[in-house]
């Protein structure tokens, strides 16, 4: 994770094919995080999931994901976060993180951003 921004910080995006062939049709807007512009994705819309308003303290989550290209920096929206959870790669296990008697499912940056 590289940050989280208030949901204000969000600049829309008019659709467009250009913007559509760059980051995907879920592209919402942009943010700047340190001074870089970095496409923020509807997880709602790429997860084909309802359409409904954002929670109480909507923000956004800028992550690094690996990618053929290289890494790449994206956004997605969140309702909220609650808690950041630090974890070693013994923690993973198909798809799931392990701390303690928890287990939490995990969504892979990398696939939330591959075209279809």
């Amino acid at each position: 994770m590289r940050g989280i921004l208030p949901a204000h910080a969000l600049q829309p995006a008019v659709p467009s094919p250009s913007l559509y062939k760059l980051f995907g049709q879920w592209t919402c807007g942009f943010a700047t995080l340190r001074g870089q512009e970095i496409p923020v994705i509807d997880l709602r819309g790429r997860l084909s999931l309802p359409q409904t308003t954002y929670g109480r303290h909507p923000c956004i989550v800028v992550l690094e994901s690996g990618t053929p290209e290289g890494p790449r920096l994206a956004a997605f929206i969140a309702d909220r976060v609650s808690a950041l959870i630090y974890a070693h790669d013994r923690d993973f296990s198909f798809g799931k993180l392990y701390r303690g008697r928890k287990s939490r499912q995990l969504l892979d940056p990398a696939l939330l951003l591959a075209t279809p």
